[in-house]
């Protein structure tokens, strides 16, 4: 039996990973029988100053540490070959 793990580090299995797809599916079908919801500005302003811009920073992050390991690496490779 295959176990995963998700972010936060739970198990799941294939079978509840089914599960909650299956609570998904019906949690939105019932948001859309509702018919046109309007978010509210304070839900829309909190996800792009909360959640948006974290995983910017989380990116932003991975590509400077990554340009720095290649001009560590490369200085590195010219030391070698200059020395």
């Amino acid at each position: 039996m295959a176990v995963y793990k998700n972010n936060q580090g739970e198990r799941y299995t294939l079978a509840t990973m089914y599960a909650d797809l299956k609570m998904t599916e019906s949690k939105l079908s019932e948001a859309e029988g509702d018919g046109d919801t309007v978010i509210p500005f304070s839900a829309y302003w909190k996800d792009i100053t909360v959640t948006r811009w974290n995983i910017h920073k989380r990116e932003w992050s991975a590509a400077i540490k990554d340009t720095l390991n290649a001009g560590r690496w490369t200085r590195r490779l010219f030391d070698r070959v200059l020395a």
